[in-house]
C-alpha cells in the first residue's frame, strides 16, 4: 500500500504472511521515499522477517530486522 504524503514524499507499507499446519511466517516492510528530482529518489525503510517451523523432527525460529536505504533513477 502506498500513501502520497505530498508531491515528493511517499510512504509505502506491506505485510505478507501465512500459517499452514506447523509452519508460519510474516514479512513486513515500512519505508519512505522522497523524490529529489523528476528522475532521482531516495528512500529509507525497515523490514521485519519472522519464520517458525515446529515439527517433530525440527523446531526452529528465525527472526531478523533490517534497515535499508534505496537510491532510484527513472529513465
Amino acid at each position: 500500500m502506498n500513501s502520497d504524503l505530498n508531491d515528493r514524499l511517499q510512504l509505502q507499507q506491506s505485510i505478507d504472511g501465512t500459517e499452514m499446519n506447523l509452519v508460519e511466517f510474516v514479512d513486513a516492510v515500512v519505508s519512505a521515499r522522497y523524490d529529489l528530482t523528476d528522475r532521482w529518489d531516495i528512500g529509507l525503510g525497515i523490514q521485519n522477517y519472522s519464520r517458525r517451523l515446529n515439527v517433530a523432527e525440527l523446531a526452529k525460529k528465525y527472526q531478523s530486522n533490517n534497515l535499508f536505504m534505496t537510491i532510484g533513477h527513472s529513465f
